[in-house]
């Protein structure tokens, strides 16, 4: 007999539906930055060289024999220390006149300067070392309490206090400018 051969129907292969592609978000549009730091890769950063010794640092090469340094940028600097004035003992027009002599100095002199305030620590060694001899050589129980005072004082004075003092960087091409611009 003729068997007929039993076609199986053809299955065609599924087709996986694909999914709508969803727009990617930007990472930098998050709302947190602590996540994007996270998620983003960047190039580790050479740590910076570190200078071996204070003639790495220091700009000052030399020092001339009249106590000019010259710089590494072969220009010559003096430095002058400037004397404070107390402000809080002057009376206003003396006030005044003090502030408009700086602004004028600076207003008219063109070259390069620099300011620098540096705060010391208050040195009363010596005059602690003097009021303890004089408190071993006391007699009288109420002068010994006032050098108590005094030494307590001095101990605080050295302990919470600082001296500001001012310098004054005059600069120049060269040595000689440096010593004209000073005595301008």
């Amino acid at each position: 007999p003729d068997k007929k051969k039993e076609e199986k129907p053809k299955v065609e292969p599924k087709v996986k539906k694909q999914k709508k592609e969803k727009p990617k978000k930007d990472v930098s549009k998050k709302k947190n930055p602590k996540l994007l730091g996270f998620l983003s890769r960047k190039k580790k950063e050479a740590p910076p060289k570190v200078k071996k010794s204070i003639a790495e640092i220091m700009q000052i090469v030399d020092m001339t024999e009249d106590g000019i340094f010259e710089l590494k940028n072969e220009e010559f600097l003096e430095i002058l220390q400037v004397e404070g004035d107390d402000m809080f003992s002057k009376n206003s027009d003396e006030q005044a006149f003090v502030i408009f002599s700086h602004a004028y100095f600076y207003q008219a002199y063109k070259q390069s300067i620099k300011l620098v305030f540096l705060n010391f620590p208050c040195q009363t060694t010596e005059q602690q070392r003097y009021i303890e001899k004089k408190i071993k050589e006391c007699t009288s129980p109420l002068y010994e309490r006032i050098l108590n005072q005094k030494l307590k004082e001095l101990q605080f004075l050295e302990w919470g206090r600082t001296n500001r003092e001012a310098f004054l960087f005059i600069y120049g091409e060269t040595e000689l400018i440096v010593k004209e611009r000073v005595d301008a």
